[in-house]
């Protein structure tokens, strides 16, 4: 089976066009799209074929759930060969979203009769709506694929097992347990998955939920998740086996008030304790060690001009395996790198546990502050951008050097900003931009560098969820619903993601 993917030009344009074209996402077949690109195709084929395979849809809603854990089976066993990297580009998605499976996503959302369909809605689906970490799980045909990256076990007698907890109530328990950081690594999400499953096979229920079986579900996961947060706070995580995991999640969950029909875990409780012992002191020293910052700087699928952000799943840092510039997909051959062992720590602090627990009521310092999630976005945003110019990066940088208390600037703001950036690089001997580029002559003038910025890094940022433009009164800026969860501590991370994302971009020049 050949798999095609959306050359980068069709992608722009058919993203930049969901509006104008609602009405043929409800047609059965995809043959507008080539009439749209007036015969010009716009897919290409991947170097590389996989085993045949369907994706199947339910008539019966009651058993969506089960039929999108069996898709999950089909997709990932077809296509496990792909790479982080490939898997977390848009093209690919967006390619099989729009050709192979045109008539399973039609079926898959009834599309032909959808009552309320919107631009948005089509993003979502078709497309990477937002960033990229939560857009991977929100795309139809990413997010069957991902899940079956996470729960894969080649160990078991069955390497999809852990689906089974996903076969009810699927999309629910795909985005609460999967919004955390964390669960990027798959030791940690399968023992968390299967804390999981044994908590739901007990019938665990937590006294303080008095309410529907779903509603004692998303606080079930609600308090595990959030424990795990807390407790990935004072523990590196990924120093601790699936097991261990598991065990200290069920460990939490039976000490808060509940009532269960049976008591599975106990068995396992006791098998553990030994094991739990013997690893005390490996991994839980009285000195215990912290990560305060990265020096993360990876780069993730091709340099173009489009919104793709994220670090859903880490990327496993190598450059992409679909480069653009040729519209080829090709196979990587090195080793797959597991996600944990791709980070790279550049400072530590060392702080005992029992002074830990005595700050506990201090004023956190800034180093240990909290980022809001629309940060985490934003820098995630600024770390993956693609990028075939350096405009979209140091248009971000005008903006945080220049914004208002409302979030925005004015737009003219930039053109100082654009002229100081690209003659500080020339008269240090260092290429301003391809020759091609405006801003290799220091005598291009603010009319024409407004003109390039108005064109062409504001169109792309646009792109995103992030941003918007007021052409009215020349004000761009962060969109006015995002800006109050956006932090100063925020914004200095952003500046240090977005040059770091341009030394990248600088080095492959």
């Amino acid at each position: 089976m050949k798999i095609h993917f959306l050359k980068e030009d069709a992608l722009i344009a058919l993203k930049a066009n969901v509006k104008a074209n609602l009405t043929n996402y409800r047609k059965p077949t995809n043959e507008w799209i080539y009439d749209y690109f007036q015969g010009e195709d716009p897919f290409m084929e991947a170097n590389f074929e996989c085993e045949d395979f369907q994706l199947t849809v339910s008539s019966d809603i009651s058993q969506m759930a089960i039929t999108d854990a069996q898709n999950v089976r089909a997709i990932y066993s077809a296509l496990k060969g792909l790479t982080d990297t490939q898997a977390t580009d848009e093209r690919l998605w967006a390619g099989l979203c729009h050709y192979e499976f045109w008539d399973y996503m039609s079926r898959r959302w009834d599309m032909r009769a959808e009552e309320k369909l919107d631009s948005q809605t089509v993003l979502s689906r078709y497309f990477f709506s937002t960033a990229k970490k939560r857009s991977l799980s929100r795309n139809t045909l990413s997010k069957l694929w991902w899940i079956g990256r996470w729960v894969y076990d080649s160990h078991r007698a069955d390497p999809f097992e852990l689906l089974k907890y996903f076969e009810t109530e699927f999309s629910t328990k795909l985005y609460i347990i999967f919004s955390n950081n964390y669960m990027n690594n798959r030791v940690i999400a399968q023992g968390m998955i299967e804390a999981l499953m044994l908590l739901e096979s007990e019938g665990f229920e937590l006294l303080e939920s008095n309410g529907s079986q779903q509603t004692n579900m998303r606080q079930i996961f609600l308090k595990a998740t959030s424990f795990l947060n807390i407790f990935g706070g004072t523990h590196i995580l990924d120093y601790f086996t699936k097991d261990e995991i598991k065990a200290k999640v069920l460990d939490y969950m039976h000490s808060l008030s509940h009532t269960k029909k049976v008591d599975l875990a106990a068995d396992y409780r006791s098998t553990q304790t030994q094991l739990h012992s013997e690893k005390r002191e490996q991994h839980f020293p009285s000195i215990q060690t912290f990560i305060l910052e990265s020096n993360d700087e990876h780069g993730t699928i091709s340099t173009e001009e489009i919104d793709s952000t994220d670090t859903t799943p880490r990327p496993d840092r190598k450059h992409s395996d679909l480069h653009t510039k040729s519209n080829t997909i090709y196979q990587h051959e090195e080793p797959e790198l597991p996600i944990s062992e791709v980070y790279s720590p550049r400072a530590i602090s060392q702080v005992s546990f029992d002074d830990m627990l005595h700050q506990k009521d201090e004023k956190p310092s800034s180093a240990g502050r909290s980022l809001s999630q629309i940060d985490e976005e934003l820098i995630a945003y600024c770390e993956d951008m693609r990028m075939s110019y350096s405009y979209k990066a140091v248009l971000l940088l005008a903006l945080i050097e220049n914004v208002e208390a409302d979030g925005k600037m004015q737009i003219e703001k930039a053109v100082p900003f654009f002229r100081k950036f690209y003659s500080e690089r020339i008269k240090k001997g260092l290429p301003a931009e391809l020759k091609s580029s405006i801003y290799s002559d220091l005598s291009v003038d603010d009319a024409r560098i407004l003109s390039n910025i108005t064109r062409n890094p504001l169109n792309a940022l646009l792109l995103s969820s992030y941003f918007e433009y007021d052409s009215t009164n020349g004000r761009f800026g962060f969109k006015h619903e995002i800006w109050p969860e956006v932090t100063e501590e925020g914004r200095v991370k952003m500046t240090k993601a977005a040059n770091a994302r341009l030394a990248k971009y600088y080095q492959e020049l």
